[in-house]
């Protein structure tokens, strides 16, 4: 007896290629205006205007990424796990999950 069976076969390929690639500190002015100017999403508008700040005074203007401690200031703290806790399930949820 033979049986046959109809379903669909997926394989996907996981890779880190070029290994850890933390997210740029600096943005060239006009990139990050392209940039903005592709975003669609308005949360996604506030985040990028929320977490980067324009420094004019650098010539060509960069936009500049702040430090994770001045909006998270707990971020580092390990004397609090039950707060680190909270934070890095907020970052996983910004960077990983795209809530």
């Amino acid at each position: 007896m033979m049986l046959m069976f109809s379903c669909a076969l997926f394989q996907t390929f996981l890779a880190q290629k070029y290994g850890y690639r933390p997210f740029p500190p600096k943005i060239p002015a006009a990139e990050f205006d392209a940039l903005v100017s592709a975003v669609s999403d308005v949360h996604d508008l506030d985040l990028l205007r929320e977490w980067f700040i324009l420094d004019s005074n650098i010539v060509p203007p960069v936009y500049i990424l702040h430090p994770i401690r001045e909006k998270l200031p707990h971020y580092a703290d390990d004397s609090q796990p039950e707060r680190k806790k909270e934070v890095r399930f907020v970052l996983d949820c910004f960077f990983v999950f795209s809530c």
